[in-house]
């Protein structure tokens, strides 16, 4: 399985109920399984250039490397700062840049064999955690869950719900050139320090400790 390295939070741990497809004979099965699943909260930012509110160009796709929600707080001293200066950009031109941000909830596995920093540090702030993904349509593999009408596990999977990333909320055009560049908004950073805090970050290490 592949592998995420991040320091954003997680804000769910459970045991999940879930099916795992296979071929038996020719026939098709789901096999029931119990996995401990980590629910990982990340954003992602998209930059834009915008006509008169047409998009023109797509720019970029900015992550969490440097924590969560840090790709939007990047935008107005980055990229954004970058594009109004080589463009030109003002509250007066029809060419806008924009950013829009999407949070997402990822399902994944806790990874034990990660010891990077000495496990003392793991579950601090800042400390950047390897995550394993789990089976997804990307890597050739799915898992799938059960719901209250899917107990029977019936062999009809295409309407099986998959176990996948959630998005959690999109937000469009949350930032323009017109706001500020060089540094954050205050508006900007009260919908960033609002969103960290409507959320209560779970340390997985701290309950393997007492396990």
């Amino acid at each position: 399985m592949e592998s995420i390295t991040t320091s954003c939070p997680i804000i769910r741990d459970e045991v999940m109920a879930l099916f795992e497809r296979v071929e038996v004979n020719g026939s098709t099965q789901f096999i029931p399984f119990e996995q401990r699943i980590l629910w990982l909260r990340q954003s992602e930012t998209k930059v834009t250039l915008e006509h008169r509110g047409v998009q023109v160009k797509e720019v970029c796709d900015l992550n969490d490397y440097y924590g969560y929600l840090s790709s939007i707080l990047s935008v107005p001293k980055d990229e954004g700062e970058r594009l109004a200066t080589a463009l030109k950009l003002d509250a007066s031109t029809d060419l806008v840049a924009s950013a829009s941000v999407q949070i997402k909830d990822t399902p994944v596995l806790i990874e034990l064999s990660n010891d990077a920093f000495g496990s003392e540090y793991r579950g601090k702030k800042g400390y950047r955690q390897t995550y394993r993904q789990v089976p997804s349509y990307y890597n050739g593999k799915k898992w799938w869950y059960t719901s209250d009408q899917l107990k029977d596990a019936d062999d009809k999977y295409s309407n099986r719900p998959v176990l996948e990333s959630v998005i959690v909320l999109e937000v469009d055009s949350i930032w323009t050139n017109r706001d500020g560049v060089g540094e954050v908004p205050r508006k900007l950073q009260d919908w960033v320090d609002a969103q960290k805090a409507a959320i209560t970050p779970i340390n997985v290490y701290a309950s393997l400790a007492t396990a």
